[in-house]
């Protein structure tokens, strides 16, 4: 199975193009080749070569939850259900919710992204980012790199003042892309 089908390139070209996507998710990544074939073909469509390609995500237990909230490809507002595997996803420390036919082919994508939204953002208000923080550090590797542990203080700084968020400023980009997610909670 090839990493991007006949049908995922042509959804590219047709609205990926056009709406200047900011990044890529490769489903059934194997090899390097395949994120190079992905960027290769990205960078024919033009304005898209600077796209992000999220091949697989570098943490130590990546989770993406995917299939959330299906019904809300016909309907307008998600079940109990769903909007509660919606908010537990996030109380659970997930990496993404993913949405896929919700939008790609919904009646309401627009509607289903902003109620997935408002959810998690609910969700966020009780999640405890110090315990999470602590159990993600255990798994870091010893000695910390000198960006791993720039990010690790400021994720314990920003909880003891009860900070809503971590701002990275950067010049070349490198301490952006180089600290853990898991780190930048």
């Amino acid at each position: 199975m090839p990493t991007l089908s006949d049908e995922d390139k042509d959804v590219m070209k047709k609205w990926g193009a056009p709406n200047k996507i900011d990044f890529l998710s490769l489903s059934y990544t194997r090899h390097a080749e395949d994120v190079r074939q992905a960027r290769e073909f990205l960078s024919k469509l033009g304005d898209l070569s600077q796209t992000l390609i999220f091949a697989k995500i570098e943490n130590v237990e990546p989770a993406v939850v995917t299939r959330v909230v299906d019904s809300m490809t016909d309907n307008l507002r998600p079940t109990r259900a769903e909007a509660t595997d919606v908010a537990n996803a996030v109380l659970d420390g997930s990496d993404a919710i993913l949405l896929g036919a919700e939008t790609l082919r919904g009646l309401y994508p627009v509607e289903t992204i902003s109620t997935v939204g408002r959810i998690c953002a609910e969700a966020e208000k009780v999640f405890n980012q110090d315990l999470y923080f602590k159990r993600t550090v255990k798994y870091v590797g010893e000695p910390m790199t000198h960006l791993e542990s720039i990010a690790s203080s400021a994720v314990r700084a920003a909880i003891k003042v009860k900070a809503s968020v971590i701002i990275c400023f950067t010049s070349s980009g490198r301490a952006a892309r180089s600290c853990p997610l898991s780190f930048l909670v």
